[in-house]
This record gives structure tokens, sequence and C-alpha cells, in this order.
């Protein structure tokens, strides 16, 4: 039996943002949530993997502010590299943890997008 994947928590912000530099990376640790802006990277020293939010894909969720009788979904476009492999690319749909990618038996799941 595998034992159960860690996870990261994610939440990401689309517009760029005072507190977050999208220049710089983020450190993480698993199980540690952390937010990045379009453009931003994190970096977990064990597994030695880099992850990046590359763009929005899709966001159909209700205005903030407004009444709507479907929620709608967002879904973000991510990157991950383990170690000097290939950058491989990951469709994450908000709240969703069942198509959350795994990379290097950690779980990445967004939980948060702040509005456009």
């Amino acid at each position: 039996m595998r034992p159960a994947a860690a996870l990261l928590a994610l939440a990401l912000a689309p517009a760029a943002c005072s507190h977050l530099d999208a220049a710089q990376p983020l450190a993480i640790t698993p199980g540690q949530a952390f937010t990045l802006a379009v453009g931003g990277t994190a970096v977990l020293a064990r597994p030695a993997v880099r992850l990046g939010f590359d763009s929005v894909v899709s966001d159909s969720r209700c205005p903030q502010g407004e009444q709507c009788i479907v929620a709608g979904e967002a879904v973000v476009r991510m990157w991950s590299q383990a170690g000097e492999l290939p950058r491989q690319w990951h469709a994450l749909h908000l709240g969703s943890a069942r198509t959350a990618p795994r990379i290097q038996g950690l779980a990445l799941t967004l939980t948060a997008l702040a509005p456009p």
C-alpha cells in the first residue's frame, strides 16, 4: 500500500501584488500553504522541485458582490520541474483535490484564486 501523498495547498493571485515578488522564488515546505502571483515561482528543497504559476486558463466564478445560480469554476495553468528534468504542465481546478497533480509524491491543490 502506497503512503498518502503530502499536500501542497496553493492560493493564487492573478494580478501583480506588491507583497508577492514574482522575480524571487518562494521557499516552501510540504504541508505549507503558499501564495503566488502570475509569473511567480516556488521552490521545495526536498524533494528538489520548482513550481510556477503561468496563467488563469478560465474563470467562470460569480463576480464578487453578485448572486449567481451557479458558482462557476476556475482553472489555472501551473508548471513543475523536478531537479534538472523538463518542465511538466498542469491544469489545476479550484477546490478539486481529485484532479490534483502528483509531483514527486506530493499533491498540489489549488485552494484559492483572488478575483481578477
